[in-house]
């Protein structure tokens, strides 16, 4: 499969960096976009390697992740590997009782490079939430009360 231009972006590869680069232009305040080695994850598929991950962290709780780890065909030396399909997980942070920390899968689905445009309006709904989230946050703090206790009540006797 021959790789587009950047300009027109028809290969699914190609769209789907294009695409996640987009909406890192658009929700930079509240996302924080990388490109990721990909921790082991349970076995994967047989036949299949794992190429690498797009991984959006919401930059209010970086301890919530959307993770897409891109599903190649076995990688033999001089040749290019094939994209096969991604596999997307939407991820918390979370400790095991021995303390360490790894992540906990929420949800997650494969999707193949034909339906490049489902995953990025996947990822694009992601990070409306972590706008809305951020937003939310930051409207609390604007207007939470900071000493409930009130002012003193008017003493005996004396008028307002």
């Amino acid at each position: 499969m021959a790789e587009s231009s950047p300009a027109t972006g028809d290969e699914p590869g190609l769209r789907l960096r294009l695409g996640l680069a987009d909406l890192a232009d658009q929700y930079g305040r509240y996302v924080d976009y990388r490109r990721e080695e990909p921790q082991p994850y349970g076995g994967g598929f047989i036949g299949l390697v794992s190429g690498g991950h797009h991984v959006l962290y919401r930059s209010a709780d970086p301890g919530r992740r959307f993770a897409i780890e891109e599903l190649t065909t076995s990688r033999v030396p001089g040749q290019v590997p094939v994209l096969s399909s991604w596999l997307w997980r939407e991820e918390t942070l979370s400790t095991r009782e021995d303390g360490s920390p790894y992540w906990h899968e929420n949800s997650s689905w494969e999707v193949q490079p034909e339906n490049v445009e489902e995953l990025l309006g996947l990822v694009r709904n992601w990070a409306q939430t972590a706008r809305s989230m951020a937003r939310r946050d930051a409207l609390r703090e604007a207007f939470a009360v900071l000493d409930r206790s009130g002012p003193e009540p008017p003493r005996p006797g004396r008028g307002l």
